[in-house]
């Protein structure tokens, strides 16, 4: 599956369940606004606990560089972060209190090669 079919297939898998476990989930706030952000909605999506992030492929879980919108410590917050590692050095862009905040901001600060890999 080549990358821009693996994104037209992930965001409906994030955004369908989310719906209806929006009370119970947070984070789905996060998939929404990201999903209207024109520079994400073309980003393959990832959720692991509670984290929404961007994968630069379709293949393996490479450790490049990365942004991610997860809930932040505060409550009703988002924080946006280049790493996985939520204490990582250097992670934290920012902690904001809206999703859509979030989704801009992640947007802003994509890297450049977080698309598909170079062959």
């Amino acid at each position: 599956m080549d990358l821009p079919e693996a994104v037209d297939v992930a965001w409906p898998q994030l955004r369908e369940p989310g719906r209806e476990e929006a009370d119970e989930f947070p984070e789905f706030g996060a998939v929404e606004a990201a999903y209207v952000r024109p520079g994400l909605r073309t980003l393959l999506p990832f959720k692991s606990m509670w984290r929404l992030g961007f994968r630069p492929s379709v293949v393996g879980h490479a450790l490049k560089p990365a942004v991610l919108i997860t809930q932040g410590r505060g409550s009703g917050t988002f924080r946006v972060q280049r790493t996985l590692c939520r204490d990582g050095a250097g992670a934290l862009i920012a902690e904001v209190s809206s999703a859509a905040e979030a989704a801009t901001l992640a947007e802003a600060h994509a890297p450049a090669d977080l698309g598909p890999d170079e062959p």
